[in-house]
């Protein structure tokens, strides 16, 4: 088995990070434990999927370096990940406190 990344973990940031690395034409090898990719996720919200929140804040946050978070949700926004779910038509809906889900099933982020 040759990569050019290898990433340890099916879950949200690591399938994330596999779908970034790959659009930077890299061969990339995902190793977890599970037998099916992004098990979590498909559990996630009650099926249907909380990918993300409107009210993120750092400050909500416990780090050694405070800095991180900040500069971590800088860079990939609740609305850079709205837009990707737009992107691939899956619909969803706001809930209470900024609570996005999908309106279908948690199965349309994985796929």
């Amino acid at each position: 088995m040759k990569g050019d990344v290898i990433i340890i973990g099916a879950g949200a940031a690591g399938l994330m990070c596999a779908i970034e690395a790959a659009k930077r034409n890299r061969l990339v090898i995902i190793l977890d434990h599970a037998s099916k990719i992004g098990q979590k996720i498909l559990v996630s919200g009650g099926g249907r999927c909380n990918f993300t929140n409107l009210n993120i804040q750092a400050e909500h946050y416990i780090s050694a370096n405070p800095h991180f978070c900040k500069s971590a949700l800088a860079r990939f926004t609740p609305q850079d990940f709205i837009a990707l779910v737009k992107k691939h038509r899956i619909s969803f809906h706001e809930k209470d406190g900024g609570q996005m889900f999908c309106s279908g099933s948690s199965r349309q982020i994985v796929d």
